[in-house]
Parts: structure tokens; sequence; C-alpha cells
């Protein structure tokens, strides 16, 4: 017992060097499969959650192109109205011109006072006395 004491005494680096091994061996080897399980459930999460991003992302992508396809869809009905309505409207102010040239055409002030409140432009009288100077 003695010689084994002395032998301790002596070599006590090497033999404490021994015993934290293996007493860290068995307490990290516990703790390194934890974090490995750990480490591995969190890559999981992370891999769940950008199929998750990337499947919004699609669904965000599909909804914008329909919406673009409605956009599109009402912008050509709008324009289309607007252009029938323009036509309609010219050809009302047409027909309102043809009634007023028919019923004032004899009378040209009337006729161009009738003319500028069908149309809205403004009437500009000639200046007599710059044209006789």
């Amino acid at each position: 017992m003695k010689k084994i004491f002395l032998s301790i005494k002596k070599y006590w680096f090497y033999f404490s060097t021994v015993v934290a091994a293996i007493f860290g061996f068995f307490f990290f080897k516990r703790r390194t499969s934890g974090l490995l399980d750990q480490i591995s459930e969190i890559n999981a999460r992370h891999t769940k959650e950008i199929e998750k991003i990337n499947e919004i992302r699609l669904k965000e992508r599909e909804l914008l192109k329909q919406n673009e396809e409605i956009l599109r869809k009402t912008l050509s009905e709008i324009t289309a109205k607007y252009e029938e309505s323009q036509k309609e409207l010219t050809k009302k102010k047409k027909d309102e011109i043809e009634k007023i040239v028919k019923k004032y055409g004899s009378d040209p002030d009337e006729l161009a006072i009738q003319l500028s409140n069908a149309t809205g432009f403004k009437i500009i009288y000639p200046d007599v006395r710059n044209n006789e100077e």
C-alpha cells in the first residue's frame, strides 16, 4: 500500500491526468450526444421553416400573378368602355352641331355663340379697326 501511495505521490500529475480524462470522457460524452441531438433538432426546425417560407413565397407569387391578370383585364375593360363613351360623345356632339348648323346657319354670330356653348371653344372676334387701317 505504501508503494502505491509513494508512486501516486511521485507521479500525481500523470495519475490525475488519467482520472480527469476518464471523468471527462464520460461526462462530455453524455453532453455531446445531448448537444448533437439539440443541433439536429435545430437543423430540422430550420429546414421546416425554410420550406414554409418557400411555400408562402410561391403563394404570394401566384397571388401577384392573379392580381396582375385581374388588373390587366380591368384596365382593358375600362379602356374599351372609355373608347365607346368617347365615340358616343362624339356622335352626340356631331348630332348637336349638325342641329345647330341647320338651325342657325343663316346667322353667323348666333351660330358662333351656339357652337361655342356646345363645344366649349372660345369665340375670338376679329378686330375690325386693325383691318381697316
